[in-house]
């Protein structure tokens, strides 16, 4: 209650109702908005590191992000989906620009993010030197989201970043508003229709918006919608 509005990643969701670290106990009192962006779990390899499937990333030195990131998250639980760990890899952590410098540096065989797309050190490295990136298979998204539901299927297009010529079938997280249960349903009401009827502007803010849609807005996964945001979203016919 130090404040009523944030943003949070729909993976972060059930470990704040289970009370899972880092939350010191359950939380139940938060409500949703609305999702805003898809953060896409991306696993960017060198190609001469040999390395085809997840299941090869053993032994080899990756980087990763720091702990209580939702990435470190994202990969510690996709490695378990694969019947591995951190413990299985040799570990390096840092943002994503320290992750696309060593790669591109081949002082990793590979760095992961999980992020809006297209990402910037994704681009970068891409261009930079010859990758490819790592997929999900179904096996293993439904493992992962037998620990955390917050994850849903993602497909990356095609040709999205250099070399990048297949459709990378991955995971993602969802970035969303939330609320917790003081703010009225007015108030949720005010915010979700303010929102709503000024979003060809927010879409000029960020490219990771750019195809934002009430639709995608009212179906936040892990979390139930606001009554207010509810409310709104289906008087417009958007739920």
């Amino acid at each position: 209650n130090r404040t009523n509005t944030g943003f949070t990643m729909a993976a972060v969701l059930p470990m704040a109702y289970a009370g899972e670290k880092p939350f010191p106990k359950p939380i139940d009192n938060v409500r949703a908005i609305g999702s805003f962006m898809t953060n896409a779990f991306h696993v960017l390899v060198r190609k001469d590191a040999g390395v085809t499937s997840v299941e090869e990333l053993r032994g080899k030195p990756f980087a990763t992000q720091p702990i209580g990131n939702v990435t470190t998250l994202a990969f510690q639980i996709m490695l378990q989906a694969y019947g591995l760990s951190e413990a299985d890899l040799k570990i390096s952590r840092g943002g994503q620009n320290f992750g696309a410098n060593q790669l591109k540096d081949r002082k990793v065989a590979g760095f992961t993010a999980t992020t809006g797309y297209p990402a910037a050190a994704f681009l970068d490295a891409a261009q930079t030197i010859d990758s490819v990136f790592l997929g999900v298979n179904d096996s293993a998204l439904a493992k992962v989201q037998g620990i955390n539901g917050g994850f849903v299927r993602f497909t990356i297009p095609a040709n999205f970043y250099s070399g990048q010529t297949e459709p990378v079938n991955t995971m993602a997280t969802q970035s969303m508003l939330i609320t917790n249960t003081g703010v009225t349903d007015d108030e949720a009401y005010f915010i979700t229709k303010t929102i709503v009827e000024n979003l060809e502007e927010i879409k000029k803010v960020h490219g990771s918006v750019k195809h934002l849609t009430p639709e995608f807005m009212a179906n936040p996964p892990a979390i139930e919608l606001h009554p207010g945001a509810k409310r709104y979203y289906m008087e417009k016919g958007y739920l």
